[in-house]
């Protein structure tokens, strides 16, 4: 996996120059609790978790040094017109009338 980030930040990280991607992104099922690791030293740890944060996506992988668990958290706050339906594991479109 290659990932690709367009923000000019994503060249000082850590994850882009040094760490394996598919550490942060693995295939199957959640990275593990030591993919955070290489973030702590990462420069732009800040804006990692921002540009996960205000994706029009539920973010999936490490992103900012924080666990996939807590960024969906924080996506879902910054997002509330989205729920997780937990019968499909789908992320769907709240509407509000």
């Amino acid at each position: 996996m290659t990932l690709t980030v367009t923000d000019d930040w994503a060249a000082l990280s850590v994850c882009q120059r040094q760490a394996n991607p598919d550490r942060f992104f693995p295939e199957n099922g959640r990275p593990p609790k030591s993919a955070s690791e290489p973030c702590r030293s990462c420069p732009v740890q800040r804006e990692c978790l921002e540009f996960a944060l205000n994706g029009p996506w539920e973010p999936y992988g490490v992103w900012g040094g924080l666990p996939q668990k807590d960024v969906q958290q924080l996506w879902f706050q910054r997002h509330p017109g989205f729920r997780h339906d937990p019968d499909t594991s789908a992320y769907i479109r709240r509407y509000v009338t």
